[in-house]
């Protein structure tokens, strides 16, 4: 009785509920600042990066080697479905085979699809990713703290959040092509605290935006504000016909059966839905009916428009901080760069080591190979190190190499070698990334020219 400790209860909920909150916040709600992804998504293109071929393979197969990371199996195929959908996702980062749904049909079960990781989102997001700042995850496994990513996910893909008792986190995906743009700028000036005059649009599809551009910065800005969406239609044929060309986020023709309830019925107009890929809906105005097309388009603008909130949340050491575009920016940058640094100096350390085994070899040549071949191989280790004074690492890596290479001429590899070297000293950090954005921007540009935002439709 004497072991027993009494507390407060309200004191124990207390912290019981803040180490559940910061749980929630690092690994399940907001996503991290450095990346932009949850820890669902992170583990998604990590674990399809390292362990699945370059290959269309069965979506059950990804979730098997998902889950060695993600020890939440029912989530992952939503969330490889929201990642890859061609009709719901703004920005796709698998290539994909078979039925993942529509704006109207739920994608086929796991074991129909196939799916693999696209040639664009290993370039955004995993090229750098063996330098990351590795941590044991739920799983105990190791996996990347976050991914040293060119673009957050959270901007290409938009990101929703609702962790119990906390702000909202509601990121709009904003239009690839400038981001990149933007990136570039920033690059050029080299300085990760530079504001950029690239304008930011948002890539939500075909749809009209009733704020300002002014409006649009300031969320940009601030990481919070309303954006109001209105739905995008013409007028065709002298008034008979309306053809819906874009409708606001969780809009669909079923909400416009819902509003022209009444005029269906009474047989005034007649909706159709001829859309394949992109929305296109179509109202007809029957011929024998009394009705303005007028009518119709005020019904419309007044009853399928959208007001959205947005809020710029993220993860950062486990608390939920709030920032800008510009914020998230600089911090994705300065991770990048960071581990950008890191590739270059372990390529460096690399050709010094293989440098330091030609010279070795160079030496054993010159003093006669004859010596180290009548050694056992413990005794010709310990001779090198000894005579040469190598490391034993060195050392094996020279014993390791068949006779045929010790006795050739390593003139033209070692000039080969000193290149490489001298280029890599020379390489600065902001350059060597500016020509990957570059590229990638070229690639962007062909997928993603046709995106358009109107905005202060009146």
């Amino acid at each position: 009785m004497n072991n027993i400790i009494q507390k407060d209860a309200t004191d124990i909920i207390k912290q019981n509920y803040i180490e559940y909150s910061q749980y929630v916040i690092s690994t399940r709600s907001y996503p991290n600042i450095r990346d932009g992804c949850k820890s669902v998504h992170r583990r998604c293109i990590y674990a399809s990066y390292k362990g699945l071929p370059r290959h269309l393979v069965k979506s059950t197969n990804a979730i098997g080697e998902i889950v060695k990371y993600h020890p939440h199996p029912s989530s992952i195929y939503d969330t490889l479905v929201g990642m890859a959908s061609k009709y719901n996702c703004p920005f796709p980062i698998f290539d994909t085979k078979g039925n993942f749904g529509d704006k109207v049909n739920p994608p086929a079960a796991e074991r129909y699809t196939e799916l693999m990781l696209s040639d664009l989102a290993i370039k955004i997001f995993c090229i750098f990713s063996d330098y990351s700042d590795m941590v044991l995850g739920e799983t105990d496994v190791q996996e990347p703290e976050s991914l040293p990513v060119l673009l957050p996910l959270c901007f290409l893909q938009g990101c929703y959040g609702i962790p119990v008792g906390m702000s909202v986190v509601n990121i709009p995906p904003l239009n690839p092509i400038d981001l990149l743009k933007y990136y570039i700028d920033v690059l050029k000036h080299k300085d990760i605290n530079y504001t950029s005059n690239v304008f930011i649009k948002p890539n939500l599809g075909n749809i009209n935006i009733l704020n300002t551009k002014n409006d649009w910065q300031n969320l940009l800005n601030t990481g919070e504000g309303i954006i109001k969406y209105s739905t995008v239609y013409s007028v065709i044929n002298s008034g008979k016909t309306i053809k819906i060309t874009g409708l606001p986020k969780n809009k669909s023709i079923s909400d416009l059966f819902k509003i022209f309830s009444s005029e269906v019925e009474k047989e005034q107009i007649d909706i159709r839905d001829e859309s394949t890929k992109d929305i296109n809906i179509s109202i007809d105005i029957l011929p024998y009916q009394r009705i303005n097309y007028k009518y119709i388009c005020d019904k419309i603008d007044k009853e399928l428009t959208q007001s959205v909130k947005y809020k710029f949340i993220f993860s950062d050491g486990g608390y939920a901080v709030y920032a800008s575009f510009k914020d998230v920016v600089k911090v994705n940058l300065e991770y990048l760069l960071k581990c950008v640094k890191k590739k270059i100096q372990e390529n460096l350390c690399n050709i010094n080591n293989r440098l330091f085994v030609l010279n070795v070899i160079e030496l054993i040549k010159k003093d006669g190979i004859k010596k180290l071949t009548s050694l056992s191989n413990e005794d010709a280790e310990k001779y090198l190190v000894t005579k040469y004074k190598t490391t034993l690492e060195i050392a094996k890596v020279v014993l390791s190499k068949p006779i045929s290479y010790l006795t050739k001429e390593h003139e033209k590899e070692i000039e080969n070698l000193n290149q490489e070297k001298e280029c890599l000293l020379n390489t600065d950090e902001y350059d060597y990334l500016l020509a990957l954005y570059e590229d990638v921007l070229s690639v962007v540009k062909k997928l993603y020219k046709n995106i358009s935002v109107n905005f202060e439709r009146k």
